[in-house]
């Protein structure tokens, strides 16, 4: 039994790869985030770039996740023909959350940089 462990955890090691600090992507974080609901490829890059500290990967996965949320597209369509950058009203998009065109419209025209 215990050697089988080991072996699994070797396995789990090569699969995972190292963190920035050179130590293994630890395979119980991986579960405790896969766990969550998030995908494990995404888990497994979080924790490499936090070397194993699930907090600041918790972060880093839930950034990339709402940075690959969609947006509604007639909101969207509406904030481009006023004139703004499609990147910027996406981020805006996200920001503001579901149904909210009117502060993200609020956050673009409150920095006129942003009108294109």
């Amino acid at each position: 039994p215990r050697r089988e462990l080991a072996r699994m955890e070797r396995t789990a090691q090569r699969k995972f790869g190292t963190t920035l600090d050179g130590s293994y992507v630890d395979s119980a974080l991986v579960s405790q985030l896969t766990g969550m609901g998030f995908d494990e490829k995404a888990a497994v890059k979080a924790l490499k770039r936090s070397n194993n500290d699930v907090g600041v990967a918790l972060d880093l996965v839930q950034k990339s996740a709402d940075s690959n949320a969609p947006v509604d597209e007639l909101a969207l369509c509406s904030l481009i023909s006023l004139g703004f950058d499609q990147g910027r009203a996406e981020r805006a998009l996200r920001e503001a959350g579901p149904g909210g065109f009117e502060q993200a419209h609020a956050k673009l025209t409150a920095e006129p940089a942003l009108v294109e």
